[in-house]
């Protein structure tokens, strides 16, 4: 495997393909079914991810876009099927108005902590770009505290597989999420602007 991505095994079908050696630490997923295979986001771009599931599967591979962010998209153009949100589509297709300056700073803006791989330049690097679902003014307001309740609600969820950072979450952190969103609400704290509220093992900025 290319010593950029770390490759680890989930289940039988179930891949984490993650790029530890970058600040962001990104997670993408592979899902290997009987006839195709599922690749969800496809990483920074620094490294081709491509190469490592070609290793892990011969099926044909359809990748499906969690969100447009760069971190996320990087290997999009390796791809022939790419399934993404229809408010997405068409900032997919013509490129969002970031300059790539601004994309390339953000990529070098930490140090690696791994070597990048070798045809890694980013002088050339380049980003298949995208829009947010939603653009967001000032002003607005994410009930993200109704997306935890429907997250809790689910049933039969026995792992949390999360697009950055630690790859092994557990899953009670979903309902330590929803309480904690409940206690700030008890309190009257659960409006836009009020800082950064603690807890044992998260923070929520509101």
């Amino acid at each position: 495997m290319d010593e950029w991505f770390t490759i680890e095994e989930i289940d039988d079908e179930t891949y984490a393909i993650s790029e530890y050696g970058h600040w962001e630490k990104v997670h993408s997923y592979l899902l290997i079914g009987k006839t195709s295979a599922l690749l969800i986001d496809t990483g920074l771009g620094i490294g081709n991810i491509k190469k490592e599931i070609d290793k892990l599967t011969e099926l044909p591979v359809i990748v499906v876009t969690t969100h447009v962010h760069w971190d996320h998209i990087g290997g999009h153009a390796l791809f022939n099927i790419i399934c993404v949100h229809k408010n997405d589509s068409e900032w997919l297709k013509a490129g969002i108005p970031v300059p790539l300056s601004v994309i390339k700073k953000n990529v070098m803006s930490e140090p690696f902590s791994k070597n990048p791989p070798v045809e890694f330049n980013i002088e050339d690097y380049k980003i298949y770009t995208g829009d947010p679902t939603k653009i967001l003014n000032d002003n607005d307001i994410i009930d993200i505290k109704q997306s935890i309740d429907k997250i809790s609600s689910l049933k039969g969820i026995t792992k949390v597989l999360p697009a950055h950072n630690e790859l092994n979450v557990k899953v009670d952190l979903i309902s330590s999420i929803k309480n904690a969103f409940e206690d700030i609400e008890d309190k009257g704290m659960l409006k836009q602007g009020n800082g950064i509220f603690h807890f044992c093992e998260f923070s929520i900025h509101i």
